[in-house]
């Protein structure tokens, strides 16, 4: 079992697009080191695709020359932990503007200007149920 993450270094000649199976997990201490962790991202091993929205449980998109640090991870211990290490990571990343990307790996994909449901599973489109979450609701008729 993994926690796959996608991880993106942006700057005026594109992207890099970067994979990691651990990732999700670590991410937040991991940005809480600062800019200094691009080259720790560039280490990481290179991705031929971006992971969907069922599977990627982190990204982080570091846009260099813009100075923007979007990212997310399902790995925390709630919204109080998430508002606390997202405060350790704006003041890691002083002078970024470091975002939280509340519709995940859509978020960083829709940055870069790249349609958003190219990481959307059929699951997560609009317009479409694939399951139920009970059985129907009756309603009583009054005869």
């Amino acid at each position: 079992m993994g926690s796959r993450a996608n991880y993106v270094i942006a700057g005026d000649d594109g992207f890099e697009l970067f994979y990691s199976r651990g990732g999700a997990v670590t991410m937040l201490a991991d940005l809480a080191r600062g800019p200094a962790g691009i080259e720790q991202i560039r280490g990481l091993d290179p991705a031929e695709h971006w992971l969907d929205d069922v599977w990627c449980e982190g990204a982080a998109l570091v846009d260099t020359a813009n100075e923007v640090l979007l990212h997310f991870t399902w790995h925390h211990d709630g919204v109080a932990d998430r508002a606390r290490r997202l405060a350790e990571i704006r003041h890691a990343w002083s002078g970024w503007d470091v975002r939280w990307a509340y519709g995940g790996i859509e978020d960083a994909v829709a940055y870069l200007g790249i349609d958003r449901l190219s990481v959307r599973t059929e699951r997560g489109r609009p317009g479409r149920r694939t399951c139920r979450t009970g059985p129907a609701r009756r309603t009583a008729r009054a005869w």
